[in-house]
């Protein structure tokens, strides 16, 4: 098909021209996602419902630790504003594979030993949850 007979000049610069101004505004407007964390907090899951907060660390911070679980537990690097479960006593090493937590909302959750460990920040983040 020979797209010179179906488009013409004028109507090339036209869509290349909305094109551009489309991705421009796209670039200016789309919000900032990344919102800084300040605290990291460790909360464990209470066998009849519920949850309760097990430690807070102030970020940015350099710590290493090990939280105790039902299923054996896991070891927490807290590294600057970074965090992540490079260890786990848990038999599918989910919260392993979560990588690195570095953004406001980041949670690498454990349910065999029934902890969560999140990054949060007071700037409230354009987003409820993000799924990985």
């Amino acid at each position: 098909m020979d797209f010179r007979r179906l488009f013409g000049r004028w109507d090339l610069l036209i869509i290349a021209f909305v094109l551009v101004m489309s991705a421009g505004a796209w670039i200016l407007l789309a919000p900032d996602t990344e919102v800084e964390p300040t605290t990291l907090r460790v909360i464990r899951l209470l066998p009849g419902g519920g949850s309760e907060v097990v430690q807070e660390i102030s970020l940015p911070a350099q710590e290493d630790k090990w939280l105790e679980g039902p299923a054996g537990g896991m070891a927490l690097r807290v590294d600057g504003r970074e965090a992540t479960v490079h260890h786990a006593e848990c038999p599918r090493q989910i919260c392993v594979e979560m990588g690195y937590l570095r953004t406001a909302g980041d949670r690498s959750i454990c349910v065999p030993n029934g902890l969560i460990v999140e990054l949060i920040s007071p700037e409230e983040s354009p987003y409820d949850h993000i799924l990985r």
